[in-house]
């Protein structure tokens, strides 16, 4: 009986854990174009999506999976947690 308890404590623990590491992240982005981008490919280690950048001077977007993910636009560029990003010209930088 305590085989089987502990067993089921394991397993638990474990559903719980994991269930963190495809939590995903917020990245947060200056677009100087002012224009919207539907459907922007986003390529992470766990998944693949597509996300939408708002016409807006600023925003942020929530990217489900495991960095480091890859976004494409007119161009490819790599982030992870805590980056931030400019779209000018249709195209990603990172924010120094």
């Amino acid at each position: 009986m305590k085989k089987l308890s502990l067993l089921c404590a394991v397993v638990v623990a474990g559903s719980f854990l994991s269930s963190f590491s495809y939590a995903g992240f917020t990245l947060y982005y200056i677009n100087e174009d002012n224009k919207t981008y539907d459907d922007v490919p986003i390529k992470c280690k766990s998944s693949k999506t597509k996300g939408k950048f708002e016409g807006r001077l600023s925003g942020s977007i929530f990217i489900s999976g495991t960095t480091p993910c890859t976004l494409t636009l007119d161009n490819s560029i790599e982030v992870k947690e805590k980056d931030k990003i400019v779209i000018k010209n249709g195209k990603f930088s990172l924010k120094r």
